[in-house]
């Protein structure tokens, strides 16, 4: 999930690792959890360290007393603005820098769009339909050129939805649709190629 010059983003999953752990019983699991979270450092990005830590402390956690409703009582009982101040301070002094090169194809004006999430890709509502958005189309960066369907939901697909920290793409341009790279049904990974653009005149 994590390698060098890879980009974390907040969009989707944006999960980088999990931390398991096993104990005697639950409150041994949730001890050595906490000092497992107590000794990890990331830096550069915020993560929900500070968070994990608190509910690993509170007592009402800890008694096993609760249910879909914890969290939101949880932050309701916290210091939200504390919690927040360690997270800016944990992220330390590295800096992960996205910019446009990252989609830039060498040599020519085209642009790749990267998969925003894992899933299955389908170019058009249904096969019975026309695609979104096939070659030579014209699109913004709100209009829908594909979906992605995973655990039988599908998110549709736009260039503002692959355009992490509106770096990529420019709202005040229209992009017109290259190549469409993976065929309807595919199977694709985060970050992999799903279309190439350029931008229109």
């Amino acid at each position: 999930m994590v390698e060098a010059g890879k980009a974390i983003t907040p969009y989707y999953d944006s999960l980088m690792a999990q931390v398991i752990v096993t104990g005697k019983d639950r409150d041994d699991a949730a001890d050595k959890l906490l000092a497992a979270l107590e000794n990890t450092v990331i830096q550069g990005v915020h993560t929900n360290i500070p968070l994990l830590k608190r509910v690993l402390k509170d007592e009402t956690f800890r008694k096993g007393i609760y249910n879909t409703q914890y969290l939101p009582g949880f932050l309701d009982r916290i210091d939200v603005e504390e919690m927040i101040a360690e997270g800016d301070a944990a992220t330390g002094s590295v800096q992960v820098a996205l910019d446009r090169s990252a989609i830039e194809i060498e040599g020519s004006t085209e642009l790749k769009v990267l998969s925003p999430s894992t899933g299955v890709f389908y170019d058009a509502p249904s096969p019975s339909e026309p695609p979104f958005a096939p070659i030579g189309k014209t699109v913004k960066l709100r209009d829908t050129i594909g979906l992605l369907e995973a655990m039988k939901l599908f998110a549709p697909v736009s260039l503002n939805t692959c355009n992490p920290g509106g770096i990529f793409y420019n709202s005040e341009k229209e992009y017109e649709i290259v190549r469409i790279i993976p065929t309807p049904g595919q199977a694709v990974n985060k970050g992999d190629l799903l279309f190439v653009i350029k931008e229109a005149h």
